[in-house]
């Protein structure tokens, strides 16, 4: 029986002691044993360490060098771009290109608006009004991070190591990938937009997508290289691989909650959060409407299905 997973697993053991660790893994990960498998892999890492010793010291010694000598370069690196200048840094010209249409201009203001996007992360305050009022995020830009979500999301569920990954990568559906993170983003979107309009908010429809697509930036700065980094781990190292993928979706839902709604629409901090209760509230009544309307319409649809078919078999 080739899907016996108790027998892949005790080859995988017999392979164990015998210390054919890639042969094991191999077993293992077909007899879904993850325990076993981190085993084997642990064993096998330290010997491909062993083998490639120098080159790792070498470039733990290149990343020492780098942070180093990252003040000096950072110095001299901006020194240069200053000379280089072009006219879209400063604000005058900002306002300038953004009237200008040419595919260029439009280019231009994208990897700009892309760009501007390190900054709201990391200066959330400063960065969401700048994104609101003077207009330096753009619904483009908005459109390429949600994309980039949508594709780090499919990529953690297709590539993400064996060890953490409890999906089966061959059943995966590409429509329902896409769906769990569109879905729910443009819940979030309508909910927010429906209930501040009635509670006196400040910030119109384009405004609420741009800085929740904006808030969104760190699940693709922190995930991606943990799809990399999760085929290296082994379970007991699984604490530090969790720990950052928290830290990815809380980082974007403190941004999302100062963006999205501090921000966005001139809230205080006790009704950011009393919106924010309610959008959430909100989002899940919505959920439970849409899946009794479902219900509805299946039960209508498999009704006339009925009485067409009855009325073809009299006929």
């Amino acid at each position: 029986n080739a899907n016996f997973d108790l027998a892949y697993t005790g080859i995988g053991r017999s392979l164990l002691l015998r210390e054919e660790f890639d042969e094991a893994m191999y077993y293992f990960k077909h007899g879904n044993n993850r325990e076993g498998y981190s085993r084997a892999f642990q064993e096998y890492r330290k010997i491909r360490l062993e083998e490639n010793f120098g080159l790792v010291m070498m470039g733990i010694a290149l990343v020492i060098l780098l942070v180093m000598f990252w003040p000096r370069l950072k110095r001299k690196f901006t020194k240069t771009a200053a000379t280089r200048q072009t006219a879209v840094s400063n604000e005058a010209a900002w306002l300038a290109l953004s009237e200008s249409n040419t595919f260029k201009s439009k280019l231009l203001r994208l990897l700009h608006s892309l760009k501007y996007s390190f900054y709201v992360i990391f200066h959330p305050f400063d960065g969401f009004y700048e994104l609101k009022h003077r207009k330096r995020g753009s619904l483009p830009a908005a459109s390429v991070i949600l994309i980039c979500v949508t594709i780090t999301y499919t990529l953690m569920r297709q590539y993400t190591g064996f060890l953490f990954n409890h999906n089966d990568p061959s059943q995966l559906n590409i429509i329902v990938e896409l769906a769990s993170v569109l879905l729910p983003f443009g819940l979030w979107v309508g909910v927010n937009w429906a209930f501040t309009t009635l509670m006196t908010g400040k910030g119109t429809l384009k405004d609420i997508i741009i800085a929740s697509a904006y808030a969104l930036v760190p699940i693709v700065l922190v995930n991606l290289p943990l799809i990399v980094v999760s085929n290296y781990l082994i379970l007991e190292e699984g604490t530090f691989y969790n720990l950052f993928l928290s830290l990815a979706v809380m980082w974007s839902g403190v941004l999302m909650f100062i963006g999205a709604v501090m921000i966005t629409h001139d809230y205080g901090f006790g009704k950011s959060i009393l919106t924010t209760i309610l959008i959430l509230v909100g989002m899940v009544f919505t959920i439970f409407l849409g899946l009794v309307l479902m219900n509805l319409l299946e039960l209508v649809a498999r009704f006339a299905n009925e009485v067409f078919t009855e009325i073809t078999y009299r006929i």
